[in-house]
């Protein structure tokens, strides 16, 4: 679509308010996502490798587990994700999961194991890494724990305390609802029900999690933009 008919269709939602400061905000978000999409468009004009499936199989406690990664818009310079949104620690968790499941398999083509993933405030990427296997392990090892016991990770807080380093009074701000923290991460219900009786969510066993899976994320970032993402 040409940009004045997306202005138009942009005019006509009732997502902004009427009136200049309506139409002020509405033209800063319109710049703000041709200049996403013009990005993403650079980043997508490298050629596509052939789509692959690989199975990776891990002893994870006593059995043999089976990890199936299909990929089908591996590029030279690795891999593109994106969302039109704040980046938040969920988007670094998720690209952390695919990158080091890239980085476990074999080697396709001349294929960079990178991952880019770009925000409506920016982007951050992902190196290559040398224990992927091992990353995967850890993961997959604390979800086997979960499918027994409430573990004690918490995305929100957990990234708070790991960004802050490991600090527990930043980790606190984010689970604990106050004044300024309405939406404290302890008041969703699934947690307020699994750990209920627990006299300190936020103990040695959180601190342990946190570590484990959020550390070795910042060591392979090349370019971030962390601050204050929960």
């Amino acid at each position: 679509r040409s940009s004045k008919e997306v202005s138009e269709i942009a005019q006509a939602s009732l997502e902004f308010a009427q009136g200049p400061m309506g139409a002020w905000t509405r033209e800063q978000e319109l710049e703000s996502l041709t200049e996403f999409a013009n990005e993403l468009k650079t980043q997508f004009k490298a050629p596509v490798f052939d789509r692959f499936t690989e199975t990776i199989e891990l002893e994870v406690g006593t059995d043999v587990w089976q990890l199936d990664f299909s990929c089908s818009d591996l590029r030279p310079h690795g891999l593109v994700r994106y969302r039109y949104a704040k980046a938040s620690c969920y988007d670094y968790l998720s690209a952390w999961i695919e990158h080091i499941a890239l980085n476990a398999v074999k080697t396709h083509g001349a294929a960079d194991r990178r991952l880019r993933w770009f925000s409506r405030d920016g982007c951050f990427e992902l190196r290559p890494i040398e224990d992927a296997r091992q990353q995967l392990h850890i993961l997959l090892d604390l979800y086997r724990q979960g499918l027994s016991l409430p573990l004690h990770f918490y995305p929100r807080s957990a990234w708070a305390f790991v960004s802050h380093a490991m600090s527990h009074a930043e980790a606190a701000k984010v689970w604990y609802p106050d004044n300024f923290n309405g939406l404290g991460e302890s008041l969703d219900p699934a947690y307020q029900l699994a750990l209920r009786g627990v006299s300190e969510a936020l103990d040695e066993d959180f601190k342990s999690n946190a570590e484990m899976v959020f550390s070795p994320l910042f060591a392979a970032l090349c370019t971030d933009t962390i601050e204050g993402r929960a």
